[in-house]
């Protein structure tokens, strides 16, 4: 047992667990400890805790120790000389015509060594650019390739959900994905649904695979033919999220009916109820009325029934009123609308007879009253 330190290199990114070498800290506190190219800030995680040492397949490297003033400031320095440099050494590379693509570039916090982070397909001989740059910025150069999932983790992205992708707020290390999953979840085996921004498989594909292996197991298999409390059928679909199964089902009448079971019912761990199962209710018969005894002298029909009668023989004369009352106005206003053409053609007339007086004749009327004003 030892105690040992979890720290972060990058915001979000992977921990790793370094021996405390007897130095105390907190949370959230910088601390300076052994990397793999050289002595590197890191922010602690977790702080001291005792831990078993055998399970770690590497030997633990040291903390040396708590981040000064003087190792942040300088800290801070080479990662702003570090951007200046990762414009510079994207120009070179296509100068040089190399087929990779320039992801990140940091210094070691002494400076000894450079460290260039990139992507590329094939095999890349960079033998003469390392060369030139060893010349120009007078450290030791190292080339790191890495894959297109650790790109998006470091850039960080929005994937096709709406949110940050999973593997720069919340992942720690890469789980195994395959299309198996996206085949037992029921989706498309499209690329463009099932990828993400890396464009390799999503990685949470595997968060709920679990429960669709688990439901898969269970459920009948989509095409077989099941025995049902309705009946034998064929499975023609099954819902994974409520664990129901879609099953077509013959009747006597050569007609078929879809109907959905779950788990259960089909297992008969819960019965159905049927129509034919549930007790017809009885119809109640309507009390009968026994005639009141009827007296010698006839009794004499009441005021209202007359009263009554009375409206519905005037709504058929009513009705014919109105018939002819619709007749005699559309009559009314076809006689006036004929009078109305009578009188504008006339006007029409009049209009055209002055009109065709000759220019002269109304000239010389016109000079005829000047003169005589």
């Amino acid at each position: 047992m030892e105690e040992i330190i979890n720290v972060q290199f990058v915001q979000g990114g992977k921990s790793y667990s370094f021996l405390a070498n007897g130095v105390l800290v907190k949370e959230g506190q910088n601390v300076v400890v052994e990397g793999i190219t050289g002595p590197a800030v890191a922010t602690v995680v977790k702080a001291n805790t005792m831990q078993d040492t055998s399970s770690f397949q590497t030997p633990l490297k040291k903390v040396l120790r708590k981040a000064t003033q003087k190792d942040i400031e300088s800290y801070e320095k080479n990662n702003k000389e570090a951007k200046q440099i990762k414009t510079e050494m994207k120009v070179r590379v296509k100068e040089f015509g190399l087929v990779m693509k320039v992801v990140d570039v940091y210094y070691s916090l002494d400076r000894s060594r450079l460290t260039v982070e990139y992507t590329a397909e094939d095999r890349v001989d960079f033998r003469d650019f390392i060369k030139e740059l060893a010349t120009i910025y007078k450290t030791r150069i190292e080339m790191k390739q890495i894959g297109a999932r650790d790109e998006v983790k470091q850039m960080g992205g929005i994937g096709p959900c709406g949110k940050e992708c999973c593997c720069r707020e919340c992942l720690k290390e890469f789980e195994h994905v395959s299309v198996k999953m996206a085949k037992t979840q029921n989706l498309s085996l499209s690329p463009t649904k099932i990828c993400g921004l890396c464009g390799r498989l999503m990685c949470c594909l595997a968060y709920e695979n679990p429960y669709y292996a688990e439901t898969q197991k269970l459920m009948p298999k989509v095409g077989s033919t099941i025995s049902t409390p309705s009946g034998e059928g064929v499975v023609v679909s099954n819902d994974f999220l409520h664990r129901c199964s879609v099953v077509k089902i013959k009747q006597n009448d050569d007609t078929f009916v879809q109907k959905t079971f779950t788990i259960k019912q089909l297992r008969g761990e819960d019965p159905m109820v049927f129509e034919e199962d549930v007790a017809p209710q009885t119809e109640q018969k309507p009390t009968e009325l026994k005639p009141e005894p009827t007296s010698s002298k006839p009794e004499q029909e009441p005021m209202l029934n007359k009263k009554e009668v009375q409206p519905q023989q005037n709504v058929a004369t009513n009705a014919s009123t109105t018939k002819q009352e619709i007749a005699d106005a559309q009559q009314r206003k076809n006689t006036q609308h004929t009078k109305q053409n009578q009188i504008t053609e006339t006007n029409k007339e009049d209009k055209q007879k002055k009109s065709k007086k000759p220019f002269y004749k109304r000239f010389y009327k016109h000079k005829q009253k000047k003169e005589n004003v």
